[in-house]
């Protein structure tokens, strides 16, 4: 029986055994976020499963200097000669970068963070601490509306996909 109770800001936390620290609800006591949204989002049914497909094709971190899912795993490449009649290559390799992994699962999106996200931040951090500290000090509402897909979709679009020309 659901509550009648409206959420609050806090019913998303949860007291960690000594009764002191605080963390997100699903989160491991390692810190890992098992991140129960997920998981609901995507046993939504019908649109569950597209909807976090879709999150790993259009979403990155608002992190300098990470890449999207697909950039991470490599993307698809496929190459092509424009003028075939002439002698030599006249022509392009095109990468797309769709991913082929889901970031509901939670294996994926502790290796992308692990390995993408955090060195991200690592470097920001140690590179350039007065940027990483003006990231940190922005507004949540701020940092939303600048990662709308509106806001943002020149850059979406060129990051789903690479064009490297070739003459010879």
């Amino acid at each position: 029986m659901r509550s009648s109770k409206p959420p609050t800001r806090t019913d998303g936390w949860t007291p960690c055994a000594r009764g002191r620290d605080a963390r997100p609800t699903g989160t491991s006591v390692d810190g890992r976020s098992h991140s129960v949204q997920y998981d609901v989002m995507r046993e939504h049914p019908v649109t569950g499963e597209a909807f976090t497909t879709v999150l790993g094709i259009v979403g990155d971190a608002s992190v300098p200097g990470t890449k999207t899912l697909g950039q991470y795993e490599g993307g698809a490449s496929f190459s092509y000669d424009a003028m075939p009649a002439v002698p030599g290559v006249q022509g392009a390799t095109e990468t797309v970068y769709v991913p082929t992994e889901n970031l509901a699962d939670f294996s994926v999106r502790w290796d992308y963070i692990e390995h993408d996200t955090l060195p991200a931040w690592q470097a920001l951090a140690h590179d350039d601490p007065e940027r990483a500290r003006a990231l940190v000090g922005t507004s949540v509402p701020d940092r939303i509306e600048d990662r709308r897909l509106d806001n943002r979709l020149g850059d979406l679009v060129d990051d789903l996909h690479d064009t490297e020309f070739s003459w010879r």
